[in-house]
């Protein structure tokens, strides 16, 4: 099995602890899974969710494929965030991949809908406050007074998307980038691709 095989594999495989070893993309589709409600070898529902904690799995798997698209784990963790998102979430500009971002420093931070940057001296620039939704089909809507609601199944969805969208470009061969592409995961991949075992 290749690196690009053995990292993107299907979440819907189902796994064999005693034998196998897995890449944390797969381990983390498959809790996203579950924490919006379905079994991760079957598709099919089952009677819990963890919404908040499958958001920020999302955010979190986007942070580490965002590290294999720039080939570095020393940049921004900003730049890489938002490069992914801009590249593979089909967003109209890149405003809204930076709301994504913050979404993603109030959650991952703190387990809450509240984020705001300072400048040098500590003063606030902005102010970005979060409402999770499910069902609009519109993964930002701006609410007024620094609100935004974001719909986390279309969050989810997008992340799905991204996914097979960097595997087949990684795996197309008539890319112009495709050397590129390929060198900045091999750099990552041995620093960020590690076998795991599900316990």
């Amino acid at each position: 099995m290749s690196d690009l095989e053995w990292f993107f594999r299907n979440p819907r495989d189902a796994p064999d602890p005693s034998k196998e070893r897995f890449s944390q993309l797969y381990l983390v589709r498959r809790d996203i899974d579950t924490c919006f409600g379905n079994d991760p070898t079957t598709g099919e529902r089952i009677a819990s969710e963890a919404i908040w904690a499958g958001t920020m799995a999302v955010l979190a798997a986007i942070d580490l494929l965002g590290k294999f698209l720039a080939g570095t784990d020393k940049t921004p963790v900003r730049q890489r965030f938002t490069d992914f998102v801009v590249r593979y979430f089909g967003l109209s500009n890149r405003n809204e991949a930076y709301l994504i971002y913050q979404l993603r420093n109030s959650l991952l931070h703190s387990f809450g809908l509240y984020s705001e940057t300072s400048d040098k001296k500590g003063n606030v620039t902005a102010v970005y406050n979060f409402v999770l939704t499910r069902g609009p089909n519109t993964l930002i809507i701006p609410s007024g007074n620094n609100f935004y609601k974001v719909d986390v199944q279309c969050l989810r969805e997008r992340f799905e998307k991204s996914v097979a969208e960097y595997e087949a470009e990684l795996r197309d061969t008539s890319r112009s980038d495709h050397q590129d592409l390929n060198k900045n995961f091999n750099l990552m991949f041995p620093k960020h691709a590690k076998p795991m075992i599900v316990s």
